[in-house]
C-alpha cells in the first residue's frame, strides 16, 4: 500500500490517496488527468479528481516491472504507457532493451485492452531517473552516457537519440511545450536551462541562467504544464515554483511534507508525492 498526497502550493494538503501496490513503486509519473504508478509487479492508473484508481493487466512479457513512461498522443489524445524492460538482454550483454505498449483507449477501461509488445528499444536508459512526457514524445536519460537522451515518439512508435552539452548534475523536464535540460553543475543554487531547438540536429540553447541562492537544488521535477513553470524541491525549502517569465518564485509552506518527498510528480497545478 502506498499513499499518494497532494498539497498545493500554499502547503495546504489537498488530497490524499492510498493504493494498494503489494510492492515499492519504481516510476512515478503523470500526463493530463492521470498518474501511473510502475510498480514491481503491477502497474497502476490513478485519476486523482476522482480518487479512483485501476490495476493494469498483467504482462505475458515479462514478469518484473522496471521502467515506465506516460504520454498522450496530441493528434488523437490517447494515452500511452510504454514499458522498458531487460528481459532477454541481461546487463553486459547489448544495449538493448525490450519494449511494450498499454494504450488506454477512450471510453474503455484497463481491463479492455492488452500489452502490445513492440520492436526492442536499441538503447539501454537509466531506469532509476524518471522520464519526461512533452508534445506526444517521452525521453529518458541514457545509461552510461552524459551526452545522450533516448526518445520515443507515441505517435510513430519509433525510438531515437539526441545528443546534448555534457554535465554533471543535470536533470530533464519540460518548459512551453519543449524538452529542457536543466544543469546544476555549476554551483546547486544556480539552475542553466537549456531548451531543445532542434531534434534532429541536436541543437540546444541556453535560455536561462536562474539563481536560487542560498537554497540548493536536490531534484527539478520531470513535468510540462506549458505556462512557463519549472518545479524543483530544494534542500531548504522544500517545492519551489519558478515562473520563467515574470521571474517569480513561489515556495510551498509545507516543510513538514517536503522532507517526505521521494518520488515527486505533478497535476494539474498540484504537487503529489509518495
Amino acid at each position: 500500500m502506498v499513499a499518494l498526497t497532494s498539497i498545493d502550493m500554499d502547503g495546504t494538503l489537498v488530497n490524499k490517496i492510498s493504493v494498494p501496490t503489494g510492492g515499492p513503486v519504481y516510476t512515478f509519473t503523470s500526463c493530463g488527468h492521470l498518474i501511473v504508478l510502475c510498480c514491481t509487479y503491477r502497474v497502476y492508473v490513478c485519476n486523482p479528481s476522482t480518487r479512483e484508481f485501476a490495476r493494469v493487466p498483467r504482462s505475458a512479457s515479462v514478469a518484473r516491472y522496471q521502467s515506465a513512461g506516460f504520454g498522450c498522443v496530441c493528434a488523437s489524445g490517447v494515452y500511452k504507457i510504454v514499458h522498458l524492460f531487460l528481459g532477454d538482454h541481461p546487463i553486459g550483454r547489448g544495449e538493448e532493451m525490450g519494449c511494450e505498449i498499454f494504450t488506454l483507449t477512450h471510453g474503455g477501461g484497463v481491463d479492455s485492452a492488452s500489452w502490445r509488445r513492440i520492436s526492442d528499444c536499441p538503447y539501454r536508459v537509466c531506469t532509476d531517473r524518471p522520464p519526461v512526457s512533452v508534445n506526444g514524445v517521452i525521453y529518458w536519460m541514457m545509461m552510461m552516457s552524459c551526452e545522450s537522451i533516448v526518445f520515443f515518439d507515441l505517435e510513430k512508435e519509433e525510438f531515437g537519440k539526441i545528443s546534448h552539452p555534457k554535465f554533471n548534475f543535470w536533470f530533464l523536464t519540460g518548459l512551453k511545450g519543449s524538452l529542457c535540460l536543466v544543469d546544476c553543475s555549476t554551483t546547486p543554487s544556480i539552475m542553466d536551462v537549456w531548451m531543445l531547438k532542434d531534434c534532429r540536429d541536436s541543437i540546444w540553447v541556453k535560455e536561462y541562467s536562474i539563481s536560487l541562492f542560498p537554497c540548493e537544488i536536490r531534484s527539478v521535477v520531470p513535468y510540462d504544464d506549458n505556462n512557463g513553470e519549472i518545479f524543483l524541491v530544494s534542500e531548504q525549502k522544500g517545492l519551489i515554483c519558478h515562473n520563467i517569465d515574470n521571474k517569480t518564485f513561489r515556495v510551498s509552506e509545507n516543510s513538514g511534507l517536503m522532507e517526505r518527498y521521494k518520488m515527486p510528480c505533478l497535476y494539474y497545478g498540484s504537487f503529489f508525492s509518495l
